[in-house]
């Protein structure tokens, strides 16, 4: 049977390295795959608070992945300070995001069934008693805050940040190892890579 991407042009505009799996599967299905990254994901934003949290990172309970970018992004600086501390559990939003996790070596994940959203990931029983833990969430900065805004209405807060501080992104708790914690609370960081900038300026050069 004739491939509906037989002789097909696809544009890809995945971000650098992210579009070379998909362009071999549309190879094979007879389509011409030409990769054009309009995407760039950059460094992340706090660079001395990214290294102060990865350093206390063995005083969390579980690290929250919400998406593959992340995963990737997050574990190479992990990597790049230090081993993955033992005790920290990980977690993902979807299905598509733990294989990743999974593929840098956490063989168990804490993910909810297909199709799996951040919605499914807070409605999981890992996270519905989480007074006194510690969480903390990986994602690309100016991500969707449900999760976060979500785990809030849970008594997620930052013991460290006076009067609660902005309780739902509130870095500062990457400081709080347990001293003067409420241990009827949780506190939850939120750790960020770079936007993903997309480079129109190519698109227009070549209009």
């Amino acid at each position: 049977m004739r491939s509906p991407l037989q002789q097909r042009g696809v544009l890809i505009l995945r971000p650098q390295g992210l579009g070379d799996e998909l362009a071999e599967v549309i190879r094979e299905a007879g389509g011409n795959a030409m990769l054009f990254p309009t995407i760039e994901i950059l460094p992340a934003p706090r660079p001395a608070r990214l290294a102060m949290l990865i350093a206390r990172l063995h005083t969390f309970d579980c690290a929250i992945f919400i998406s593959p970018t992340a995963v990737r992004e997050g574990l190479r600086e992990v990597c790049q300070r230090r081993h993955w501390p033992e005790g920290v559990r990980v977690a993902a939003v979807g299905q598509g995001t733990a294989q990743v996790l999974r593929d840098a070596g956490h063989d168990q994940v804490i993910a909810p069934p297909p199709p799996g959203d951040s919605e499914a990931l807070a409605a999981l029983p890992e996270f519905q008693d989480i007074a006194g833990q510690n969480l903390v969430i990986f994602r690309g900065d100016g991500g969707r805050e449900y999760l976060a805004r979500a785990l809030a209405a849970r008594e997620i807060v930052c013991p460290a940040s006076p009067e609660g501080g902005d309780r739902r992104q509130c870095i500062t708790c990457q400081a709080c190892d347990g001293a003067g914690a409420n241990p009827s609370r949780a506190s939850i960081a939120i750790i960020v890579h770079g936007p993903a900038a997309r480079a129109f300026e190519r698109v227009r050069a070549i209009a």
